[in-house]
């Protein structure tokens, strides 16, 4: 679980490490209990480029990805945001 975790924070620091202001964030519960299912969520704020779909070998992909997307414009500073969540 925790080589999932680094993997995907590694490879997501190259996507982030684009743009300045970029950031990704990567939560899961502290604790999971064997054969029960978690939520995996991938948060990219100010990342451009497209996403690709991380490899969950040895899990089960029982839903998902499920997204989201915004984006504002505040005097002139453009925010954007896209969230996707695993099951």
């Amino acid at each position: 679980m925790k080589k999932l975790i680094l993997m995907l924070i590694c490879t997501f620091y190259v996507l982030a490490s684009y743009s300045q202001k970029s950031e990704v964030v990567i939560k899961v519960k502290d604790t999971v209990s064997v054969g029960t299912p978690f939520k995996l969520e991938i948060e990219l704020k100010n990342v451009s480029g497209s996403f690709k779909t991380p490899v969950f070998q040895g899990l089960r992909l029982v839903g998902g990805p499920n997204t989201s997307s915004s984006f504002s414009m505040i005097n002139g500073e453009t925010t954007s945001k896209t969230m996707y969540i695993y099951y």
